[in-house]
């Protein structure tokens, strides 16, 4: 929530500029915003601790330089003691189902 009403503070009835990067392989775009003055949305939400930066896609060292900075000044989702990143819980989501289902076969 945290991380869209700063997208709707920064972004509401502006115009932006999406620079498309690439398409992942659920044929998502992968781009860059800019708004204002060519201020990245990227670099600002994870600046303010509201998104993660996916090294494991994103070989972005700017990137990881704002997560580094904003981890470690506890900014943000960084404030949590138990972050977990949302890669992470799927993962643990789609354990937890897998292993729910072992049981029941069990049973």
């Amino acid at each position: 929530m945290k991380a869209k009403e700063f997208v709707s503070a920064a972004i509401f009835s502006k115009k932006v500029t999406v620079q498309v990067l690439k398409k992942d392989r659920y044929r998502r775009l992968i781009a860059n915003v800019f708004y204002g003055d060519s201020i990245n949305l990227n670099q600002e939400l994870v600046k303010n601790g509201l998104a993660w930066h996916y090294l494991k896609y994103s070989k972005d060292t700017i990137l990881q330089g704002l997560e580094d900075k904003a981890r470690k000044d506890k900014v943000g989702l960084w404030q949590e003691p138990q972050a977990i990143a949302p890669w992470q819980w799927r993962a643990n989501k789609k354990e937890a189902y897998r292993l729910k289902k072992q049981n029941q076969k069990k049973d």
